[in-house]
């Protein structure tokens, strides 16, 4: 077992507002080397339950494993949205939350350019079909998808605040 990648990921996990209520489970799955496992986690915010699904991939090379992406869903809301990791960085749990309890969240994004920006971003329910779309939804560096969902869609919308020019 690849201690210093154990550690990596338990460092990750706690900067993403996971916490360390999954150590033990991470470490458990990376022992039996596990070729793709999900764990899964349950957050209170506001009297409201999101529970998560972080899904973890053992890489072709060194058994390192790699913190791809998670699944959040909103009990009260019946909602459910897919939030990618990019460089060990991306949506934070309660970042999450707030995004699918309607709130807006500026969050310092690397552009496809490798440039920072610091976009707010908003997700919307919509029922407009997805191909009307599609320009709008893949924001894949901002570690953000829309996924399908029987009835509904989700749309991102980011909305980049350009900084004043300096003199």
């Amino acid at each position: 077992m690849n201690t210093e990648n154990l550690g990596y990921l338990q460092k990750q996990l706690l900067n993403l507002g996971f916490g360390e209520q999954m150590n033990e489970a991470l470490e458990k799955q990376i022992k039996a080397k596990t070729p793709e496992f999900t764990l899964a986690a349950t957050n209170e915010y506001s009297k409201q339950s999101v529970d998560y699904t972080l899904h973890f991939k053992m890489g072709d090379q060194n058994e390192m494993y790699f913190f791809n992406k998670y699944d959040a869903s909103l009990r009260e809301k019946d909602m459910q949205q897919t939030f990618y990791i990019n460089k060990g960085s991306g949506i934070t749990a309660k970042e999450a939350y707030n995004l699918m309890d309607g709130r807006a969240v500026h969050k310092e994004l690397e552009n496809k350019d490798g440039e920072n920006t610091k976009p707010g971003l908003r997700l919307i329910r919509t029922t407009k079909p997805r191909t009307a779309i599609t320009s709008s939804i893949h924001f894949p560096r901002a570690g953000i998808t829309s996924p399908s969902a029987p009835l509904t869609k989700w749309i991102l919308l980011v909305s980049a605040k350009k900084a004043p020019a300096t003199s």
